[in-house]
C-alpha cells in the first residue's frame, strides 16, 4: 500500500530490495501530479527543468503500479488522461468522513471562550497554505467585516505566519478573527457547530477536498470556487463563486448569511447528500473487491 507518490517511490523500492516480486503495489493518490502541485504553489516553473525532472520520475514509478485508486472522478480522469496506458487500473474512491457525537456542553464553552454570543460565524479549516487559498482569505475577510457588522470569523489551521496575520492585524486584535489554531479531528464537529456558514477558496484542480464532508455531515453551508472536483462532492448543494476571485466568494457568502430559505435548503439536503453518498461500508467493500481481482 503506496500513499501519495512518496509512498509510491518507498513501495516500488522496497519491492526491489525485499525481492517482493510478485507482490503488487496498490496506488493511493491524493492528487494528480506533485510536479503540478508544486507548480501551483509557485515552488517551481512548469517550462523549468527541475518540472521536467519531476513529471518523468513521477511517470517512471506511476507505471509499476499494479492498481491506483484516487479521491475524486476528477483527479482520476486528469490521470487517465496523462497514463492512457493505465487507464484499466485507475479506479476513483472518493473521500468519506467519520461522523462524531457533538458535545453540546463543549460548543457552548467554545463560544463563550472565544466571545461568539450574537454573532453569525464564518469558518475557514485547513492549512494556511496558498495552494489552500490563504492568500485570498485577507481579501474575503476585510470584505465582509465592511458590510456586516454582526460577523466573526473563526479559522481553523497552521501553520500561522506572520505574513498573514500581519494583514488582518485589526480584526484579530478588535476580537472579529478568532484564530483557534489546529483542532483535534475528535473536536472537529464541536468547532464547525459554532459555524453559520463554512467556505473553502482551495484551489481544487489536482487534488480533492474532503473538508467538505465534514461540512455536509453536520448539514453546515459552504461556500466553494468553482472547481468539477467541489462540484463532484457538494452537488447541488453547493454555492459556487467565480475560480480565484476573492471578492464574490465574499459576496456570496454575505448573500448565504442573509438568505434564511436558501440557507435552511442547503442546510437540509447537505445532510442527505452525506449520508447517500458517503456511506463507508459501500466503500470499503467497493475497495475489498478491486483488492481481491488483484490478488487473483
Amino acid at each position: 500500500y503506496a500513499f501519495m507518490h512518496e509512498g509510491l517511490w518507498i513501495g516500488h523500492l522496497t519491492k526491489k530490495i525485499k525481492f517482493l516480486g510478485k507482490t503488487k503495489l496498490f496506488f493511493d493518490n491524493q492528487d494528480s501530479s506533485l510536479a503540478e502541485e508544486m507548480v501551483s504553489s509557485a515552488k517551481i516553473k512548469e517550462s523549468g527543468l527541475l518540472y521536467r525532472f519531476i513529471d518523468r520520475l513521477e511517470a517512471f514509478f506511476v507505471k509499476k503500479s499494479d492498481l491506483i485508486i484516487t479521491t475524486s472522478e476528477a483527479i482520476g480522469n486528469r490521470m487517465k488522461e496523462k497514463y492512457p496506458s493505465l487507464t484499466k487500473k485507475i479506479f476513483p474512491l472518493p473521500d468519506g468522513v467519520s461522523e462524531f457525537p457533538i458535545d453540546k456542553d463543549n460548543v457552548e464553552n467554545l463560544r463563550k471562550k472565544y466571545n461568539l454570543s450574537g454573532k453569525k460565524v464564518i469558518y475557514f479549516l485547513g492549512l494556511l497554505t496558498e495552494i489552500q487559498g490563504v492568500n485570498h482569505l485577507p481579501k474575503i475577510i476585510d470584505y465582509i467585516l465592511s458590510k456586516q457588522k454582526d460577523v466573526c470569523f473563526v479559522i481553523s489551521g497552521y501553520p500561522i505566519e506572520k505574513s498573514f496575520t500581519d494583514k488582518i492585524k485589526n480584526h484579530i486584535e478588535n476580537g472579529r478573527v478568532i484564530l483557534t489554531g489546529g483542532v483535534s479531528y475528535f473536536k472537529l464537529y464541536d468547532y464547525l457547530s459554532l459555524a453559520d456558514v463554512a467556505f473553502s477558496p482551495k484551489k481544487v484542480m489536482k487534488e480533492g477536498n474532503s473538508k467538505l464532508l465534514n461540512y455536509m455531515a453536520i448539514g453546515l453551508p459552504a461556500v466553494v470556487f468553482d472547481y468539477p472536483a467541489n462540484k463532484e462532492i457538494l452537488g447541488e448543494c453547493g454555492i459556487y463563486a467565480k475560480r480565484e476571485d476573492a471578492i464574490d466568494m465574499a459576496k456570496k457568502i454575505i448573500d448565504l448569511l442573509n438568505d434564511k430559505k436558501k440557507y435552511s435548503k442547503i442546510s437540509l439536503t447537505s445532510k442527505k447528500r452525506f449520508k447517500d453518498n458517503s456511506d463507508f461500508k459501500k466503500r470499503s467493500d467497493y475497495l475489498s473487491k478491486l483488492l481481491n481481482d488483484l490478488a487473483t
